[in-house]
């Protein structure tokens, strides 16, 4: 994740260090952790003069932050380091591998293995995040059936967004559809107090906007989408479908990112929905 980081350059006095640059200006790569020393008397200005004329400042923070499943596990920042975001896909595999190797070294005995990464809907991470949800190795597994699959983007602090099926195809069940459409004239209809949605919410113009997914399977949404197909006027929707799949949308998350579900109740999830995607196929 990253927020923009206004002082562009600070002094670190315990380590005699300058820090808020990411790397070298020639063939310019994102360098994680980069301190430049300073030094005494003239020789320690000419360093610092050289050290803006040869490094990119870094203008945002790259912060990893640790999403134990379990709700007496706080939420904890391990990692924090200046960027310019000029970075690659490459690099951030890279980062996810070196961190996974720590993690195993230091923590996976006492907390757990890593299960998986989150992102902010940052393209590169979303990129390796799509990878991982098709491999045939590792934590992750592909589904051996010809059912459809949906997968969504997860915050660092837990949050779902970017929620899509693989094909981005018309979302038809039975004689019902799912459609963003239902939630938009809930939006026009009723107040803000009753579905709490935002009009960015309704726009999906944001892939950053992790939040706006999460109010759109909140319940208020549900009993406004119900309240829409029992209108008796012309503004009446069948919004069946649409309120079948922000519910599985729901149960799916919980299964992997839930901090209160149990064992078991993962497991009931997993057939409910896993069920439910195979009578949805047939």
């Amino acid at each position: 994740m990253f927020f923009f980081y206004r002082e562009h350059e600070m002094l670190e006095p315990r380590r005699d260090t300058l820090i808020g640059f990411c790397g070298s200006k020639d063939g310019h790569t994102c360098q994680l952790g980069l301190e430049l020393t300073v030094g005494f008397g003239k020789e320690g200005y000419s360093h610092i003069v050289d050290s803006f004329g040869t490094n990119v400042i870094g203008s945002y923070a790259r912060v990893v932050i640790v999403n134990p499943l379990h709700e007496k596990l706080p939420r904890l920042i391990i990692f924090a380091s200046i960027t310019c975001n000029s970075f690659v896909t490459s690099w951030v595999r890279e980062h996810w591998r070196s961190l996974k190797r720590e993690w195993d070294e230091h923590c996976r005995t006492v907390v757990g293995p890593v299960i998986g990464h989150a992102s902010d809907g940052d393209s590169r991470r979303r990129k390796l995040m799509l990878a991982d949800y098709g491999s045939m190795f590792g934590v992750r597994w592909k589904l051996d059936w010809d059912g459809w699959i949906f997968s969504g983007a997860v915050s660092g602090a837990g949050d779902v967004y970017g929620l899509r099926d693989q094909d981005s195809h018309p979302l038809i069940l039975g004689d019902h559809h799912a459609c963003l459409e239902h939630v938009q004239l809930i939006y026009k209809l009723y107040s803000h107090d009753m579905h709490a949605l935002n009009f960015d919410d309704v726009l999906r113009r944001d892939r950053q906007n992790w939040a706006g997914p999460q109010r759109l399977c909140s319940m208020q949404v549900q009993t406004c989408l119900k309240m829409l197909e029992d209108r008796e006027d012309g503004q009446q929707e069948r919004t069946l479908g649409t309120r079948l799949y922000l519910e599985m949308v729901v149960d799916y998350i919980d299964i992997f990112y839930s901090v209160k579900l149990d064992l078991h109740s993962r497991i009931v999830l997993c057939g409910k929905v896993s069920f439910f995607f195979r009578l949805w196929r047939l």
